[in-house]
């Protein structure tokens, strides 16, 4: 508009001084007339507005009373009792019985810490809120909006915001209470405050210290449901400020509001409320607990290695070795106080029973070791004070590893029946000098001779200490061997046939006659049990029992050395204990790389 005016008035100059130059003669006097009211006219337009604008622009230099007046006047009229309660929501925006609109943003300061005994996490921030209250309209001459003190909260609506899962919560106060409060001329009300505040965070440490953490901050209304207050978030929700968290970095942060049935109750059932989020995840820093507590354990456990190499005749050596290992592992496993105190193992306790394990393990390995030898040495010298008893010992030792290498035969095991069979059965010959163990696991041969024979544990004489199996053509060292005997021990019937007189029992009449009683007899659980299937199956476990036992002699040569004629392998004690060390320097850090590459694999790529 002031740049139409000055081309007006230029236009009109150039006018005129073309008329001065050319005369009067030119124009009429009439016209010359004209034109000078036309620029007359101009220049007072011109001052007028340029009045107008200095005006406005002198609003703001007014003095402090004026300005001072104005926002009195106006909040008087604003706040007037008869027009203004402040104890009732405002209407919405369309000035009808819709919901207010509270609109929300933080500018989060600082951040920690996260408390993994009370599961809180803690911010400061500064807390915005915004709603129009159109009962605050004001349309005021020099005031573009109102800037009031914290006071004046008092005085006006302000929606109950609260943090749902807050814990604590307190305003800054230094050195007033850090809040403020603008109005627009539009009702649009501006409220902030600062505050520092303690939020629930519910935590699972199962993966401490390589757990992720997510925190949530719910915020919503205290008394108002959906229906009268929902929240929105800004354009710029969150603005954070550079995190200084000791122990987490945050990896992501969400937003967002949900309105939903919440366990909150009232007489109408449960309430339906705006509750706004913001959740914060959180991944644990763990470089702390690598260099202070999973470094040094497996140090510790790698020294406990270093008593393979001492010899075992060094036993304060390797004795304090040990034991200086489990203690450290004590200290340094389940003494810190930066592990947290829950109810439940965490990654860094089952990292710490590993490394005990092995640490024990060593300190039971020369255990062992120092045992062996010094049994060797109080059985060479038992051996030596007790010639006959030792060489007994040998024999019988001898006798059970030949057993150990000769595999169980086939056959059949007949069913026990004690009723059916007496000693005082005319099969039998009273005057046999010999003795003639007949066994439930005969071999369903014609000849029925001897060599058929299975041997069932528990046939062994309880009176022999060697095992084996009487046969027909052995003696009996003992009266009371003979007759008839039922081994309790494994509960199977050995028939002892006596012939005083030194003549053969007629077997074969003695099993014909017993056959000839079981058959009138009734099936009995025995019978069932004793049958053509259950001896197959019975005879496969004990073919798997004999091969397991020869394995265990293969695998423990110094027992192997126990059937040995002579005397036993004493020279060779201290090449098993040299051996056991040998071994024991492979296996052990062997089985600890084992077990840590799936305890890292499980920790660090398992979600």
């Amino acid at each position: 508009m002031f740049g139409n005016m000055l081309g007006n008035l230029v236009s009109v100059l150039l006018v005129l001084e073309l008329i001065s130059h050319t005369g009067c003669d030119i124009c009429s006097k009439d016209s010359c007339r004209i034109l000078q009211s036309q620029e007359n006219h101009e220049n007072q337009e011109y001052q007028e507005q340029e009045r107008e604008a200095r005006v406005k622009r002198m609003a703001f230099y007014r003095n402090g009373k004026e300005v001072a007046g104005q926002v009195s006047d106006t909040l008087d009229i604003l706040l007037d009792k008869d027009r203004y309660n402040r104890q009732m929501r405002p209407p919405g925006e369309n000035l009808d019985t819709s919901p207010v609109q509270v609109q929300i943003n933080m500018a989060i300061r600082s951040m920690g810490p996260v408390d993994e005994v009370r599961e809180l996490f803690s911010l400061d921030c500064y807390f915005r809120q915004s709603w129009t209250d159109t009962r605050l309209r004001f349309n005021t001459t020099g005031i573009s909006e109102l800037v009031l003190d914290w006071q004046f909260l008092t005085k006006i609506w302000k929606p109950d915001t609260t943090f749902l899962n807050g814990q604590k919560c307190y305003l800054h106060k230094i050195t007033v209470p850090n809040r403020f409060i603008r109005i627009s001329p539009s009702g649009r009300v501006s409220y902030s405050q600062r505050l520092t505040l303690w939020s629930k965070c519910p935590m699972y440490l199962g993966k401490f210290p390589f757990d992720s953490q997510s925190c949530s901050l719910e915020i919503g209304s205290y008394g108002y449901t959906s229906d009268d207050l929902t929240y929105e978030w800004a354009l710029k929700p969150v603005s954070i400020d550079d995190l200084g968290l000791a122990q987490y970095h945050m990896t992501d942060l969400n937003y967002g509001v949900q309105t939903s049935p919440t366990k909150r109750k009232i007489s109408s059932g449960f309430r339906t409320d705006s509750v706004a989020f913001l959740r914060f995840d959180f991944q644990r820093q763990s470089g702390f607990f690598l260099l202070g507590i999973y470094f040094p354990l497996t140090l510790i456990v790698m020294c406990s290695w270093v008593s393979f190499w001492i010899v075992k005749t060094d036993v304060p050596s390797r004795v304090s070795l040990g034991v200086t290992s489990l203690l450290s592992v004590t200290k340094v496993g389940f003494g810190g106080k930066a592990k947290p105190q829950i109810g439940y193992a965490t990654a860094l306790d089952v990292y710490t029973i590993i490394c005990f394990f092995f640490s024990f393990a060593a300190l039971l390995e020369f255990a062992l070791i120092n045992f062996i030898d010094t049994y060797f040495k109080r059985l060479k010298q038992w051996e030596q004070d007790n010639p006959e008893q030792a060489r007994k010992r040998r024999d019988r030792f001898k006798r059970a590893s030949s057993d150990l290498s000769s595999p169980p035969t086939s056959g059949s095991v007949l069913p026990p029946d004690h009723s059916s069979i007496s000693k005082s059965s005319p099969k039998m010959a009273p005057d046999s000098s010999t003795t003639t163990s007949v066994s439930l696991g005969l071999a369903e041969s014609p000849a029925l001779n001897t060599t058929s024979f299975i041997p069932t544990p528990g046939q062994h004489d309880l009176t022999d200490p060697t095992p084996g199996l009487h046969t027909a053509s052995s003696p009996c060292q003992d009266e009371t061997q003979c007759g008839l005997r039922y081994r309790k021990d494994v509960k199977l019937d050995i028939l002892e046939l006596s012939d005083q007189n030194g003549k053969e029992s007629n077997i074969e009449d003695d099993i014909k006659s017993r056959e000839s009683i079981q058959s009138s007899t009734k099936p009995s659980l025995t019978n069932i049990i004793y049958s053509e299937g259950m001896v197959a199956v019975l005879e496969k476990i004990r073919g798997y029992i004999h091969y397991l036992r020869r394995i265990k002699s293969s695998f423990f040569p110094i027992w192997r050395h126990f059937a040995l004629e002579g005397e036993l392998g004493y020279e060779e004690t201290q090449y098993v204990v040299d051996r056991i060390d040998e071994i024991s320097r492979i296996l052990f850090p062997a089985g600890f790389m084992l077990i840590s590459f799936i305890y890292w694999s499980y920790y660090l790529y398992s979600e």
